[in-house]
């Protein structure tokens, strides 16, 4: 964490939930009978700033706080979902991030990036944690999904970026940030499992 009170950054390391030193958070459920574990793990970049040229690109806030919600090949992003069956179908793949921001708070795309995964949008979801509100924003993956092997690895072409709205001030009520990603596993016999990987309370940007 930059200690600039005008920008803070995370990028993941590899192996990493969203942002170092967060252990890696993956999460398992048995689905066949050979007692293979579904797991998921990704890679992401999360970022505010409060100036042009710091970073969220682009930035169009005037001094206030903006964010950035992305997957950016030079960071070495990645979402895969492993231990699964060429047979198996993945559906229901979505993730939820719950932020530190005001309501009304909304994300736009940035231009010529991904459309696979759709805006983040605000589910009316709130919890406190330290005292401070998070909102939960929920973003799904619509484009298809085609298993080969034994795991599913997202397509670098189908990385998304996506920026807030302009917060009320230059300073955000907490640093932290948490979020959870999920996707539905279908064997070729009809069982049925939701894999979820929970990055907890301990990211902060």
């Amino acid at each position: 964490m930059t200690n600039n009170p005008h920008i803070s950054r995370r990028n993941l390391t590899k192996g990493a939930a969203w942002a170092a030193p967060a252990v890696l958070a993956t999460a398992g459920v048995p689905v066949y009978a050979a007692s293979a574990t579904v797991a998921i793990t990704s890679s992401t970049y999360f970022a505010s700033a409060v100036a042009s040229g710091q970073t969220v690109t682009p930035y169009s806030c005037a001094g206030k706080v903006q964010l950035q919600i992305s997957q950016q090949s030079t960071k070495n992003s990645y979402l895969t979902i492993s231990n699964i069956k060429s047979t198996s179908k993945v559906t229901n793949l979505k993730a939820s991030y719950w932020l530190p921001v005001q309501s009304g708070t909304t994300f736009t795309r940035v231009a010529n990036t991904s459309t696979c995964w759709s805006v983040p949008v605000a589910s009316g979801k709130t919890t406190t944690y330290n005292g401070v509100v998070f909102r939960e924003f929920v973003s799904t993956y619509t484009c298809p999904i085609t298993v080969s092997g034994t795991s599913w690895t997202q397509p670098t072409s189908s990385n998304f970026s996506f920026v807030s709205s302009c917060q009320a001030g230059t300073t955000l009520p907490s640093r932290i940030y948490h979020y959870e990603q999920s996707a539905t596993v279908t064997s070729a016999s009809g069982a049925v499992a939701t894999a979820t990987k929970t990055n907890g309370w301990s990211n902060s940007l």
